[in-house]
């Protein structure tokens, strides 16, 4: 007992100080109170100022409504309904956006297809006026006017708005009028899976064109040039066992040129293999160019190597088509140096046409006694300039653009220095001196390089300055050129 009472007292003696209601009061005012805590129903004396800054009185909103589970499904089916709206939104104009890239795709594809046919029908045309062939003229000119519009048409065509024709519903490259897509699926496989392997495979088309006969390759080369070239003054020699490719007939000899203008290209052969299948390019650096080169200089290096019969033509084909391709600088020059010799060579003529010019002549080289040494300078100088300005090199004056792009493609495929010799002499006496140049010279005006449509066509060109002086000129330079390629 004595033992209880003394822990009781020193329990009393710990205690904590009991503290009065007066006291408890001024230690709330002196203890900060934190914002949440702070007593609202106390306040300092009226006398005494309230320690510490100012506080103001904040209203406390009441809590928002907690959304039902109705309200919530109403605004998930609200937003769903706008997401779907608008994902069709989406597909109809991404549907709009294919059928106008296609429609002018194919507008783009017909006017490339018009401007060749154009050039070739420029040809054809310009041989019924100097024939004086006026039916044919105004039948061709009243086909190309109908050929025309068509493609005018599919050009207006292309440039509506597909929004305006088209339903919501449409499905997708619906109303295109593609043929692909009207062809079954494993028809139009095998025939996708085809067009890659000649587009892509040098090797593929090479083998196929080298297997066909003399008379294939001849109707495959037929189609493709409508005004024949002019005739050479030199036998020309023929590697391969077929017939003489110089004595073939070209296609404007053998179809109604009307009729090959209408059929737009769709039964030439060789035009699709070098322009259908390919995309339409612009430099020679692009990827699609580049496979084209290839894939043709391989089969032309092909046809060389082996000597098949009628594979000459085929390529003296595809030189004439590389050269359309390509702008040629030298064009303006040879432009001046014509014109130069066909007032020069006035004296040549007969008649009044050339009887100032004659007498000019002989005035200024009286000494020398004869007309005929007269003609025989004027003949040498037109010579010399003329492969002067075949040789040039400076920015791709000399050469055409394309003769030089696929003739060092062709050359690069051949193995062999006699290979590489016998491939030269077919590209530049063959083609160049004896195919390129004697029609440029002789029939300026069917010149239908890249971007061109004939030389000298603000001027007149009798026949007789066609045949005493271009034609005279060409025989001199194409009899140097094949004196000198012998000797080799």
């Amino acid at each position: 007992m004595k033992d209880l009472s003394n822990g009781l007292a020193s329990h009393q003696r710990l205690a904590l100080p009991v503290r009065s209601e007066s006291d408890s009061a001024v230690a709330d005012q002196a203890r900060p109170y934190p914002f949440s805590s702070m007593p609202q129903s106390r306040s300092a004396p009226s006398s005494v100022a309230a320690p510490g800054p100012a506080h103001h009185e904040v209203k406390l909103e009441s809590p928002a409504p907690i959304p039902s589970d109705d309200d919530k499904e109403g605004q998930a089916l609200a937003e769903l309904a706008h997401l779907v709206r608008l994902q069709t939104d989406l597909d109809q104009t991404h549907l709009q956006a294919q059928v106008r890239l296609h429609r002018e795709t194919v507008s783009f594809a017909l006017a490339s297809r018009l401007l060749r046919c154009g050039q070739t029908l420029h040809r054809t045309m310009i041989d019924n006026l100097r024939s004086d062939d006026k039916k044919t003229f105004g039948s061709l000119y009243n086909a190309f006017q109908d050929v025309r519009n068509s493609c005018q048409a599919t050009r207006r065509h292309a440039s509506l708005d597909p929004a305006m024709n088209s339903e919501p519903s449409m499905k997708p490259l619906s109303g295109t009028g593609d043929f692909m897509h009207t062809l079954p699926p494993r028809v139009s496989d095998q025939l996708l899976h085809f067009l890659e392997k000649v587009r892509s495979s040098p090797n593929y088309l090479a083998d196929r064109i080298a297997s066909l006969s003399t008379s294939e390759l001849s109707a495959l080369t037929t189609s493709y040039r409508t005004s024949s070239p002019v005739a050479s003054v030199m036998p020309q020699p023929n590697r391969g066992k077929g017939p003489n490719p110089w004595n073939l007939h070209h296609s404007g000899q053998d179809q109604v040129p009307a009729a090959k203008l209408l059929s737009f290209e769709r039964h030439d052969p060789l035009s699709s293999l070098l322009y259908t299948i390919y995309p339409r390019g612009g430099r020679r650096d692009d990827a699609e160019e580049l496979r084209r080169t290839d894939v043709w200089a391989t089969t032309c290096a092909r046809l060389f190597v082996e000597g098949i019969p009628g594979g000459d033509e085929v390529i003296l084909t595809v030189l004439d088509a590389w050269a359309d391709l390509r702008e040629w600088p030298g064009k303006a020059r040879l432009e001046l140096l014509l014109s130069q010799a066909l007032q020069d060579g006035a004296f040549l003529l007969d008649g009044s046409e050339g009887h100032a010019a004659h007498v000019k002549a002989q005035t200024l080289l009286a000494g020398t006694g004869s007309s005929t040494a007269v003609a025989e300078r004027f003949f040498s100088k037109m010579v010399v300039d003329l492969l002067e300005l075949m040789k040039t090199q400076q920015a791709g004056i000399g050469l055409p653009e394309g003769l030089l792009e696929i003739g060092q493609a062709i050359l690069q495929k051949l193995d062999g220095q006699r290979e590489e010799q016998a491939a030269r002499t077919l590209i530049i006496c063959n083609w160049l001196f004896s195919r390129f140049l004697p029609e440029v010279l002789v029939k300026p005006e069917l010149l239908t390089l890249h971007k061109t449509l004939g030389l000298m066509t603000g001027q007149h060109i009798s026949e007789q300055a066609r045949r005493k002086i271009l034609g005279e000129i060409a025989a001199r330079i194409q009899k140097h050129v094949w004196d000198v390629t012998l000797e080799w």
